[in-house]
């Protein structure tokens, strides 16, 4: 039995009842006005699926990278400019959601995500595909519109398990 908890609008802080609840399996939070995650949200190492969407958040606790069960994360519409050190520690993630940020560039160390098969940084500022997008070799579906990129790689060939590709609303002049 999954144990799930959906909290919409907490005005400041997360309730310090949410981090002891380590028996949750999946936790969504929509809509509200916190700008961070307490050092104890790193308890709930239990989490599966995890949704922050619509927040003020701008970084992850370091206590986030002990959610390493976490197979699915969505954070978007929040308030990051770059993606958080922390994911990346996260090797069981199958989806990143980091749509509609302020994010501007790609990590080197996003290529830690091995198990990655959907990444969505759609609606972002990103310029480039980072080489390290490359190394994600069980990526399936590759969300990138809507940004600011100009050039594709031709190394987007060695996704050999890429089957989605979203690029629309972006300035590419040429595909490989």
């Amino acid at each position: 039995m999954e144990t799930s908890l959906t909290i919409t609008w907490v005005p400041h802080a997360l309730p310090p009842i949410v981090c002891q609840s380590t028996h949750l399996r999946k936790l969504e939070l929509h809509t509200s006005t916190i700008t961070e995650l307490p050092e104890a949200f790193g308890q709930l190492t239990n989490l599966r699926t995890l949704i922050i969407n619509r927040t003020w958040l701008q970084e992850l606790p370091r206590s986030f990278e002990r959610l390493i069960n976490l197979r699915e994360l969505d954070l978007s519409a929040n308030n990051f400019r770059v993606i958080p050190n922390e994911i990346c520690h996260l090797t069981n993630l199958r989806k990143l959601n980091l749509s509609t940020s302020s994010i501007h560039q790609i990590p080197k160390h996003i290529k830690n995500l091995k198990n990655l098969r959907d990444l969505d940084l759609s609606i972002s500022r990103i310029e480039a595909i980072s080489g390290a997008v490359f190394k994600l070799k069980n990526l399936r579906k590759l969300s990138l519109g809507a940004n600011s990129i100009t050039h594709v790689s031709q190394n987007i060939s060695k996704l050999k398990n890429l089957r989605i590709l979203h690029l629309g609303g972006n300035c590419i002049k040429k595909l490989p």
